[in-house]
């Protein structure tokens, strides 16, 4: 059975103010033995059966939620990693789409990252950029702008959004985790079709390659999801 839960934080004003940082978020994704199909639809039943769901995007110094919604969707099989992830977009008539080569600065499109640090150990991790048209850059961090991830991608576009549906080989990222198993990770959005916006899951109080302000993906074989959420809109100064 598939359960979901809210932490909840009444009061997480104190980031603002020089204190303590807002907790880092936790999701758990579900094994699938029935894999999307990566066309950019995110209609598979994958996606709700068996995906942690990360809402609750904010601006990366924690001072408001992201102005436009974006969820992503996470679940893995034997062999890959499943990532989807849905971005509203009230002005898909301006997505900036540049880039069409891998490996181009795909950063300068509209364009989700993620970031898998899969030795946990907040320092290394794999990075990988999809834009709204689908180029891929892809390296790993420190050091290694050669390197290239098993990994296919599809993206769409609708009436007011773009999403992406992304498969990485599991044996690229250093091989399969077990259940059990926690990796760094967190996702972000570059926006251009609105005014240059960032928002990200996990605050990380600077841009986005902070890997010590990751969340954290546990992998579990049955369906499931921690999905973390800011409440109290308040607490945004």
């Amino acid at each position: 059975m598939r359960w979901l839960m809210l932490l909840v934080i009444p009061s997480l004003a104190s980031p603002l103010f020089g204190a303590d940082l807002a907790p880092t978020p936790v999701a758990t994704a579900g094994m699938t033995d029935a894999p999307p199909s990566i066309d950019g639809r995110l209609d598979d039943g994958c996606w709700t059966e068996s995906s942690a769901i990360l809402r609750g995007f904010v601006q990366t110094d924690m001072s408001a939620f992201a102005p436009v919604d974006t969820d992503a969707r996470v679940c893995w099989g034997a062999e890959k990693l499943y990532v989807g992830v849905r971005c509203e977009e009230p002005n898909v008539d301006a997505l900036r789409a540049q880039m069409t080569e891998r490996d181009d600065a795909v950063w300068r499109d509209d364009c989700i990252e993620l970031f898998l640090d899969t030795n946990h150990d907040r320092k290394t991790y794999a990075h990988v950029i999809v834009s709204s048209i689908g180029t891929i850059y892809d390296d790993r961090i420190p050091g290694d702008a050669s390197w290239d991830a098993d990994i296919d991608v599809a993206a769409q576009t609708g009436d007011g959004l773009w999403a992406v549906e992304v498969a990485i080989g599991l044996e690229s990222l250093g091989g399969a985790p077990q259940p059990g198993d926690v990796w760094g990770f967190n996702v972000g959005r570059e926006r251009y079709a609105g005014e240059g916006q960032l928002s990200i899951w996990s605050p990380t109080y600077a841009k986005f390659l902070e890997p010590d302000r990751f969340g954290e993906l546990l992998f579990a074989e049955q369906p499931g999801g921690f999905a973390w959420a800011l409440i109290d809109q308040p607490m945004f100064g």
